[in-house]
Order: C-alpha cells, then structure tokens, then sequence
C-alpha cells in the first residue's frame, strides 16, 4: 500500500477562519461594576431579620388545627340514628341572651364562663358546618382526628376530650384528673419519682404524665372495661381515696394499697366513722 504523500506546504493545509460575531452586545455601560472598597458613602445592606423560633404552644396548636381541618371533611351521616338525636334544641340555646343560659347552668358553678364558652362553641360548629349544629361528623372520623378537632375547641382539655371519646363516641380512652391520679399514685399503679415517703405526699404525679403512662396501658382493654374501671375511679375518690381522709380501712383494695400499706397517716378509723 502507497504512503500518503506529505503536503508540499503545511499553510496550505490550514483552512482561513473567519471571525465569528458575537451572537449579543453587552453594552458597556449595562456591565455591573462591583466595588471592592469599602466606601463609607454607600450603606450596606441591612441584615434579614432572623425567624422566631415557635413556642411549644403554638406548634401544638397548628398541629390540632391541622387534625381538626382533616375531621372537618368528613360530612354528618345522613339520615341521622333516631339513638343519636339531641335532647337540647342548640339552636335555641345560640339565640338565647346569655344570662338565660347562665340560670341554666347557674347549679354547675363557673356558670358565666361557661355560658359564654357555650355561645362560642356553637358560633364555631355553627360557621364550620354550614349552619349545622352537629358533631356527628366525628363518628366516622378515625379517634386521632376525633381527639385533635375536640382538643382545638375552646375550653376542652385532655380529661374532657377523653370523657366524650370514651362515653359518647364510644372510643378506646381512659379519662384522668387529679382524683384518679391520687388513687393510681396511692394503690402504686403509676410510680412516682420522689423521695417523701408514699403518704407524706399532699401532691402525686401531673394529670398529663399520668394519662399518657395510663393510657399506653389500659387502652388495649375492651370498651366495657374502661367504662367499669372509669366509674369505680369515681367511686374510689368520692367514698373511700378522699384526699385528705382516705377511708383506708373500709376500702376494698386495701390489701393491694401501697398507700395502705404504709400506714398513711391520713387514714381515718373505721369506727370513728361508723364503718364496720
């Protein structure tokens, strides 16, 4: 095979390029100029203010806001149960002057707080429902969602929500205030982190605390326990667990008390009280 013969000349085998236009003009006055001198006449630019880092608060709140959006979606059961209807007309409640509903309620105590909280609640079912004054939507919603729109509404804390969750809506809950804390504390069901002796204590563990170590607890029980155990709690506080004279000797769980047990020197004598 021949060999490729070389170029005569090598400036022959070089094409002419022709110079390209640019495909744009920038203008030289258009060209920012940046200044790397300090120039005390041109003021800098002023920080950005930095974000307020959210309260504890307000991060609960818009995360009930959020459960009570979603409950809100879901519509009332139409037709209503005839086992579920109202035995109050609310709307004659909401067109009432207040100081009617305050003589309703005058027997419950906090009957002016309670009569306006009443009125609100029913502005808000009201605006939220297109005019429906029902909750009955919150039977179909799942018990989080339920737990977060009742918890959004003015006034209702963890104990009332629990106490309509587990009575009304027939949910797995167990409602907790200050007397079934002192009980659960004294039959030594929820321990406490402390160093007085069991019956020196005139306070026992937060109602919050103690509803979350319950409630990881007890939940997993039938509808039918709940109810059972809620209402002997009752029992137990009003007859027997009193806060400052527990009736230790006539109750029935004094063998399985702690506070019992050590002999908690608040306990009344039977005879004294004419128990057995």
């Amino acid at each position: 095979m021949a060999a490729a013969a070389a170029p005569s000349n090598v400036e022959d085998e070089i094409p002419e390029v022709t110079p390209m236009a640019p495909a744009f003009h920038v203008p030289i006055a258009a060209t920012p100029v940046i200044n790397t001198q300090n120039d005390a006449s041109t003021p800098l630019a002023e920080p950005q203010p930095r974000a307020k880092k959210k309260t504890k608060t307000q991060i609960v709140r818009e995360e009930l806001a959020a459960l009570a959006a979603a409950a809100l979606e879901t519509p009332d059961p139409s037709p209503r149960p005839p086992s579920t209807r109202d035995l109050i007309d609310w709307n004659a409640v909401l067109k009432a002057p207040i100081e009617d509903v305050v003589e309703c309620i005058r027997c419950r105590g906090m009957h002016f707080m309670l009569a306006r909280r009443i009125k609100n609640l029913l502005r808000r079912i009201a605006s939220e429902r297109d005019g429906a004054l029902s909750l009955e939507f919150l039977r179909d919603v799942p018990t989080e969602l339920a737990r977060g729109y009742l918890l959004s509404l003015e006034g209702y804390g963890v104990k009332t929500v629990s106490c309509i969750l587990l009575l009304a809506l027939y949910r797995a809950d167990f409602p907790v205030d200050v007397n079934v804390g002192r009980i659960m504390a004294r039959l030594g069901w929820v321990p406490l982190e402390t160093e007085q002796a069991l019956e020196e204590l005139s306070e026992y563990a937060p109602e919050p605390a103690v509803y979350t170590f319950l409630r990881e607890r007890l939940n997993s029980f039938g509808l039918q326990t709940l109810f059972e155990l809620h209402y002997h709690m009752i029992t137990m506080g009003k007859v027997f667990c009193e806060k400052r004279t527990p009736n230790c000797r006539a109750c029935p769980l004094q063998d399985m008390c702690e506070y019992a047990s050590c002999g908690g020197k608040r306990q009344v004598n039977a005879t004294a009280t004419g128990g057995p």
